[in-house]
């Protein structure tokens, strides 16, 4: 179990994980940075709960665009992959 620090709003919040070690490290430095971005962008004194609503809405954008990227290369991959398989299938005929 490995253990991270995330500065948050100038307090230090000790968080556990019991994931991969390198996966969790990353993970703790993307969500720090995702914090550390929605602060930036919000107004001084604004609630914790808007700054942390728009991390998340951040991080939710950034994975929902991840998620079309690959699905649109698995679509291209499954046609060039159709394309192969059918050169070869008239190649042996």
């Amino acid at each position: 179990m490995s253990q991270f620090v995330i500065q948050y709003r100038g307090q230090k919040i000790s968080l556990r994980a019991q994931a991969d070690p390198a996966i969790a490290q990353e993970t703790f430095e993307l969500v720090q940075r995702f914090l550390e971005d929605a602060e930036a962008r919000t107004r001084k004194g604004a609630p914790s709960e808007h700054l942390v609503l728009l991390a998340l809405l951040d991080l939710a954008e950034e994975y929902v665009a991840a998620r079309l990227r690959a699905e649109e290369y698995r679509s291209g991959l499954a046609v060039r992959t159709a394309r192969i398989l059918e050169m070869l299938d008239g190649q042996g005929a």
